[in-house]
């Protein structure tokens, strides 16, 4: 079942994002763990002892906006082609510096980690494993 789409406006149009598991995976090889995918999108500073104070800059890096956001829109690219019969290209990152002219930084890392956080999400109540019960 393909649940509705989310999309964001660039430069180039109209572009759906998807967040799915293949995403997931990416950014966590990318970074290490998906906690610090989360905190360069948000632009948070990196987890410190308590003891220290750290600012809060609240500037998301634009390399992991550049990494993620042709990862989000290619998976959305595949499943509106599939699902409506289209044939929209890929985006590369060569089309980023178009793509991201006259975009607001902020606003568009918000909008990739709403999506991001829909992964994490519960949709179905009912666990999706396996729970019989094993035999003795």
């Amino acid at each position: 079942m393909i649940e509705k789409m989310t999309y964001i406006e660039l430069a180039g149009g109209t572009y759906p994002i998807k967040c799915d598991l293949a995403v997931l995976e990416a950014a966590q090889d990318a970074y290490g763990s998906l906690t610090e995918f989360e905190r360069k999108l948000l632009g948070l500073p990196p987890e410190t002892d308590k003891k220290k104070e750290t600012k809060v800059s609240r500037e998301p890096s634009m390399k992991t906006v550049r990494f993620i956001l042709p990862l989000m829109v290619n998976e959305g690219l595949d499943l509106e082609n599939a699902k409506e019969g289209g044939k929209r290209k890929h985006i590369t990152e060569g089309d980023l510096r178009e793509l991201l002219t006259d975009v607001n930084i902020f606003e568009l890392a918000d909008e990739l980690h709403r999506e991001f956080s829909r992964c994490f999400v519960t949709k179905n109540r009912k666990s999706t494993q396996g729970t019989a019960e094993k035999s003795a």
